[in-house]
């Protein structure tokens, strides 16, 4: 068999180009590099097919900000090569600026913002797809023991597969060629990641794990075969090669199910295909693994691995970007540093008929993806040759009728719906009886209301402000924000395995709502990007949920042991105390990642309630629909305190001073504050006074609050980084005495004289702020509740006395509102040739067909809320007299499915 080598290998590395004289038998490839202003972040690779680097620029941050850079080579002209381009930061190089690349003066790529964090062309491959035809006959031979290949041959090989995998899908022999390679290495070696020496994945970096090249190639192979061959596309000419064709590595991830019994068997479900623009602040939407916004609406059943379902859904879906995700782990793991999956294993389908059909080699949750503006109501979706798979939902249109059954469904992923809230986890992580799974579901919904009450965010949006999911990894080298939120990694096989979110929204989710308030867009103050966003944790367990305001500052984030009062003692010994906190992007910041950065936030909720802020980002709602964005990050210092301070009707300016947050232009504060009657707070005041015990009086005290706060003090402390956490509070154990602790009370004694010059101020408490911006008109249109303003939703009353009618509505807040109506009459017209009479009644309502030559089939009576309280079939009169006085529907059906519905007023 024949074994191809690329005159790419022989390229020799040119050390010394910048502009290159090139002769007959090459060809010059240039790049000019434009940089931004942060040109530190931008560094590039031109690499022949082996990965040998022939070109290269920006390497370990040299690039200067706003500055050209032009290199160029000579290289032979039947060379292949490949550019690559990194960004650490990950946003690209802002335009104008950007980058080129040419070949022989001819362009052939640029990027500016959309490289991202890495972007990749080849350069010069005139004869791609036959490099792919011999690189599979190569493996195969190889894999069957009639060639032996070599670590650079079989580099090379993955490398082909790497750069040209759409060649994969060139010809039905290219397609056949490589399920063959995958099956002949299925049978011969074992399916990828079910061996011993892939069963718990290996580095990517072949200096990392090196004699793994068999196993690259074969995940660039597999990958590139699911990218390029498993598409609508190629499924349309070949279904006979792709239905049936499952990846073996399905059984160790996601899982594998058998396909149903009978292939024709349907199932129907509802799905909300709505995505309104929610009330108040948007959070990010377009934050899905694709880069997209679309909401996913689970459907409740199961892909197996290689089967082909067909999914049909109303006209009105179809050419509006609707879509079908097959898996739900949608998150690409290239910028991961171990393979334990391929990096890609979840297909999207474009709703571009009323019936496709869908596939994937590695099976996976069935869903429908809503694009945002969608506003196509409950529909109904019906799926041919899907698995059933436990589904609980407790969504407002459909409710999960028995928890149990669903326990018996065999699909391998379980979802969990709510309004605000969604999670995948494996089937058999779900133990029966271990967890309440309903009330679980219940306590995750009323979290995130609640979180959603205090940002003044829309309570129930179409869109889930928290989707999570258990992957196999997590799906960046840092916990992450997304839709969904990838930050549970899981061993599969390891069963039952943890039990994430069924337990309950706890101190083991901090991260997950970390990442929420990341995603939530909250505004902050400068420097607090990493550290407002654990206050989400606070509202969710103590607005929430009612948890201890204590224990849920404690567990907002790691270490677990600062409370509100040990917050307040790590600020006041901090090395900024008295001044501005440092949020420099040095080991020495004192505010991201630890309490005492967000310190402020829950102090305001612990002194007045978390109404002030609930007010303060509310008026941030009202100021942006009037046209007024007062900015998400970096918001202005002085206009902030000024809106926090008038949200809970107090001076705040004493407690920001203590965290570190000082006025700009203190005297225009001042007087803006005095002319919108903020005055100083007494319970302000009183919790400064509290601060005075709270500083450590001598080395011992310090000791022992360093103790409490970091129990490893002295077996962690001294090896620690010295600028912050258990390593600085070991240094300042060394040092601290009473005569800083002195200090640090002369500090906290100048700041309550600069704002209570006079002393204790006067007051009687706080004001009563709960509902200041929740005003509601109630109205009464067509005998129907009109209400506006407030929050929704509503729980509204009606009662009746006489002839007036008493409207109470209470909003999500807790905040009512009254209106009545005077009820001399019902103005409904009755239809002709029925009377109804009398109206109002108290005994009996009587229905004449005088002149209708139908019959009634059946009177009842329903409250305004729905409830059938009476009933009467094949008659023409009701008793009420049991009715308590009030509004009641009266409900007449006729022959033929003849409806009509009347109100009746029942006085007493």
């Amino acid at each position: 068999m024949k074994r191809f080598f690329l005159i790419s290998l022989l390229l020799t590395l040119f050390m010394g180009y910048s502009l290159a004289q090139c002769d007959e038998s090459e060809v010059e490839v240039r790049v000019e590099i434009l940089t931004d202003n942060w040109g530190y972040e931008t560094s590039w690779t031109l690499s022949d097919l082996m990965g040998a680097v022939v070109m290269q620029g920006g390497q370990d941050g040299v690039y200067e900000n706003n500055t050209s850079y032009s290199d160029s080579i000579c290289v032979p002209s039947d060379a292949c090569l490949f550019f690559e381009i990194y960004d650490t930061y990950g946003d690209g190089i802002y335009a104008p600026a950007g980058c080129e690349l040419y070949l022989d003066e001819v362009l052939v790529y640029s990027g500016a913002n959309d490289i991202g964090s890495y972007a990749m062309t080849v350069v010069n491959c005139l004869d791609s797809c036959s490099m792919i035809l011999n690189a599979l006959n190569d493996l195969q031979a190889h894999i069957n023991g009639t060639i032996t290949l070599d670590a650079e041959e079989l580099t090379l090989i993955r490398n082909v597969f790497t750069l040209f995998p759409e060649c994969l899908a060139g010809s039905e022999p290219s397609i056949l060629l490589s399920k063959s390679v995958v099956e002949d290495y299925d049978n011969e070696i074992g399916a990828l990641f079910t061996t011993p020496g892939t069963e718990n994945g290996f580095a990517k970096d072949p200096e990392s794990a090196p004699g793994m090249e068999l196993e690259r190639a074969m995940i660039a192979l597999q990958q590139g075969i699911f990218d390029q061959i498993f598409t609508p596309e190629v499924y349309a000419d070949y279904p006979q090669h792709l239905n049936g064709w499952k990846y073996n590595s399905c059984y160790v991830f996601p899982g594998y199910v058998d396909p149903p019994a009978d292939s024709s068997e349907s199932n129907s479900v509802p799905i909300l295909a709505n995505f309104e623009d929610p009330d108040g602040m948007n959070p990010y939407f377009d934050i899905n693994g694709d880069g997209t916004s679309h909401a996913l609406r689970p459907t409740g059943l199961y892909l197996s691995p290689g089967s082909v379902a067909t999914v049909t859904v109303p006209d009105s879906l179809v050419g509006h970007d609707y879509y079908i995700r097959v898996g739900s782990h949608e998150w690409d793991l290239t910028d991961r540093t171990y393979f334990r999956r391929l990096d890609r294993i979840s297909r999207k389908f474009p709703i571009n008929a009323s019936t496709i059909e869908v596939f994937n080699p590695f099976g996976g949750a069935i869903s429908v993806l809503v694009p945002y503006g969608a506003d196509d109501g409950i529909v109904g979706i019906s799926v041919n040759n899907g698995v059933e798979a436990p589904f609980f939902s407790l969504k407002s249109f459909y409710e999960t009728p028995d928890f149990n059954a669903e326990l018996d469904k065999p699909g391998p992923w379980a979802v969990f719906e709510t309004e605000n809230v969604m999670f995948t986890i494996p089937s058999h992580s779900i133990v029966p009886g271990q967890y309440d799974l309903m009330q679980a579901m219940l306590d995750w919904e009323t979290a995130v209301r609640g979180v959603n009450s205090i940002l003044a965010r829309q309570i129930i949006p179409d869109k889930h402000n928290m989707y999570m999911i258990a992957d196999i990894d997590i799906r960046f080298g840092a916990y992450s924000i997304g839709y969904p939120m990838s930050n549970t990694p899981l061993n599969y096989t390891n069963v039952p395995g943890p039990a994430y979110f069924i337990n309950g929204p706890g101190p083991d989710d901090e991260t997950n709502f970390h990442e929420t308030g990341h995603a939530l867009a909250i505004s902050k103050f400068p420097g607090e990007e990493e550290a407002l966003v654990n206050v989400p944790y606070i509202m969710a367990m103590n607005y929430g949920l009612g948890a201890d305001l204590n224990e849920a500052v404690k567990y907002s984030f790691v270490p677990n042991t600062f409370d509100i009062d040990k917050t307040a003692t790590h600020r006041m010994v901090s090395n900024s105390f008295g001044s501005v906190r440092d949020i420099s992007n040095s080991t020495t910041n004192e505010v991201r990642y630890q309490h005492r950065g967000y310190g402020h936030y829950f102090e305001i909720a612990s002194m007045f309630g978390w109404c002030p802020l609930r007010n303060f980002w509310k008026q941030e709602l009202i100021d942006f629909e009037n046209g007024i964005n007062h900015g998400t990050n970096d918001q202005e210092i002085d206009s902030r305190i000024i809106r926090m301070s008038v949200a809970a009707q107090a001076d705040l300016r004493p407690l920001f001073h203590v965290f570190g947050i000082l006025t700009q232009d203190s005297l225009a504060v001042q007087d803006t504050l005095a002319q919108l009657g903020v005055l100083p707070s007494l319970t302000v005041y009183n919790r400064l006074q509290d601060y005075v015990n709270l500083i450590p009086e001598d080395n011992a005290a310090f000791v022992n609050y360093a103790l409490a706060v970091y129990p490893d003090l002295y077996t962690e402390g001294p090896t620690a980084d010295p600028d912050y956490g258990v390593g600085w509070h070991y240094l300042k154990s060394l040092t601290y005495d009473a005569a800083e602790a002195q200090e640090r009370a002369d500090i906290l004694q100048s700041i309550t004289d600069r704002y209570y010059p006079d002393g204790e101020p006067t007051g009687n408490g706080n004001a009563d702020v709960c509902c200041l911006l929740d005003t509601m008109i109630i109205d009464m249109v067509d005998e129907e509740v009109i209400v506006t303003g407030g929050v929704e939703p509503y729980t509204i009353s009606i009662d009746t006395a006489g002839f007036v009618l008493t409207v109470t509505v209470v909003d999500f807040d807790g905040c009512s509102s009254t209106a009545q109506f005077p009820l001399s009459r019902l103005t409904e017209e009755e239809p002709e040739g029925i009377k109804i009479y009398p109206n109002p009644a108290s005994t009996e309502i009587y229905i004449d067909l005088t002149g209708n030559n139908k019959l009634i089939e059946r009177l009842q009576i329903v409250s305004i809320y729905g409830q059938v309280l009476n009933q009467s079939r094949k008659a023409d009169r009701i008793n009420v007299s049991a009715l308590s006085e009030g509004v009641y529907i009266l409900q007449i059906e006729l022959p033929g499915g003849v409806h009509i519905s009347r109100r009746v007023l029942i006085l007493r």
